[in-house]
């Protein structure tokens, strides 16, 4: 919304599994819908062709709920790092500036005490933490394009998220 309401064109390359289409404002010329799953043949060369359009990436979307985690950990680990890595790979081809939204479980469960950004990145191999664990692999793939190719790149690990649209 704040990137159109600033004039920008925007693209949305989705899988809608977590958002609706009528989520976003579909008669504004200046966005461009495009939904792919990942994995599928075509997903790797939009995401190619579409950094290679833009000015910048912001990389919003993963599979969500920790119970999707625990039933479906091979989907959903693998496609957090196969999104992640081709859109890190496109940004470095490409040189953009990447956004990457991260989650707040790459600190753990915080069952022991309040979690600080300070602590450290943590992870165990029961079926939740696939779902941090991947989220925290991508994330060096992105401090890889800052600190490696000096490629402007920002991590965000937000916690429960809620508001219009959720």
């Amino acid at each position: 919304d704040m990137l159109l309401a600033r004039n920008c064109t925007v693209t949305v390359v989705d899988d809608l599994s977590n958002g609706l289409l009528r989520n976003l404002p579909t008669g504004d010329p200046r966005l461009t819908i495009r939904t792919f799953r990942v994995g599928d043949p075509a997903y790797n060369g939009a995401v190619q062709d579409e950094v290679g359009l833009a000015d910048a990436v912001f990389h919003l979307a993963s599979p969500i709920g920790v119970e999707r985690a625990h039933k479906e950990r091979f989907a959903v680990t693998s496609g957090i790092l196969e999104s992640g890595c081709s859109i890190v790979e496109a940004c470095r081809l490409h040189k953009r500036p990447l956004l990457y939204t991260s989650s707040s479980e790459v600190y753990g469960s915080g069952r022991d005490r309040p979690i600080t950004e300070s602590d450290p990145v943590m992870t165990d191999l029961r079926p939740r933490w696939g779902y941090a664990a991947a989220k925290a692999a991508v994330e060096h793939l992105v401090a890889g394009l800052f600190f490696d190719l000096g490629i402007p790149s920002w991590i965000v690990r937000p916690f429960n998220m809620a508001g219009p649209r959720q």
